[in-house]
């Protein structure tokens, strides 16, 4: 009798990891709905597995369902209480209702419980910087490069820190790195270039815009930006020609270009001097 119960059981779990796994191609794919059913499923099957709570708790997420989500995280905990990305993802639910407190605890713990995720210590970074802690978020910045020294993200996560902190030296160093880490990611370039104006390193700034631009010719914004710094070099000639080549920007450019003015503390000089008028109005 005992052999056939665990006979049953056994099959119960195959049952049950089958539907998981069904739920799991499902959500990869984008169905949401039909993935929750798939997960329910599998937890009438087997009551007791964390990983498909965890699993239901993101679907029911990702379908805008957070309370729904708040309980398949507990439910996981319940059973398992040490189960780090259940941890993980509780954070997760409390950053979405601005419970940032509640965050972090339920973050410090994910780590506690497993410290060899980079992602949880970025997390937990990001975190710790918002709230203005400069020096728990540095650590936990630094713990995910040691974890992933080849992620180019989590340099430039320290290299924000920095900069927020006005340590130009350690930011470009650090955004150099995730340049070297990722060599096909303009952005990292853009955000060094701010860097460089605010260490009144126009020229240098300005080879980083030209290789952004390479990577991503079709930001117009980025000959738009070049512009600005060919003026600052004394080479209005220049400056012209990438204004007319960028043309126009739209609104989206437009507030772009003003985010990175203020990041880089650098008035436009566009609107300075009234190119905008030369440009588009002498091509007529």
């Amino acid at each position: 009798m005992a052999h056939s119960e665990s006979q049953s059981q056994s099959t119960r779990r195959r049952q049950a990891a089958d539907h998981r796994l069904h739920g799991d191609l499902l959500a990869e794919q984008g169905f949401i709905e039909e993935a929750i059913g798939e997960y329910q499923q599998s937890g009438k099957l087997d009551s007791q597995d964390p990983d498909t709570s965890v699993a239901l708790g993101d679907a029911y997420f990702a379908a805008n369902m957070p309370q729904q989500a708040y309980r398949a995280y507990k439910k996981a905990l319940s059973i398992h209480p040490r189960h780090a990305e259940a941890h993980f993802c509780l954070a997760e639910f409390w950053i979405h209702i601005s419970r940032f407190a509640a965050a972090i605890h339920a973050l410090e713990k994910a780590v506690k419980c497993d410290p060899t995720r980079h992602y949880y210590h970025c997390r937990l970074g990001e975190l710790y910087l918002a709230r203005g802690d400069f020096h728990r978020a540095r650590r936990q910045f630094e713990r995910a490069i040691e974890l992933a020294p080849q992620d180019g993200f989590y340099h430039h996560k320290l290299a924000d820190l920095y900069a927020r902190r006005r340590q130009w030296d350690a930011a470009a160093a650090e955004y150099e790195v995730a340049i070297a880490c990722a060599p096909a990611e303009d952005f990292y370039n853009v955000r060094l270039s701010i860097i460089y104006v605010r260490q009144q390193c126009f020229a240098k700034a300005l080879q980083q815009l030209r290789r952004a631009y390479k990577i991503n010719p079709e930001n117009a914004v980025y000959l738009y930006l070049m512009g600005e710094l060919l003026l600052l070099t004394d080479n209005p000639a220049a400056a012209l020609a990438a204004y007319r080549q960028a043309g126009p920007l739209d609104e989206y450019d437009r507030d772009w270009a003003r985010r990175w003015h203020l990041r880089a503390a650098l008035p436009s000089q566009m609107a300075r001097v009234g190119w905008d008028q030369e440009i588009y109005e002498s091509e007529g």
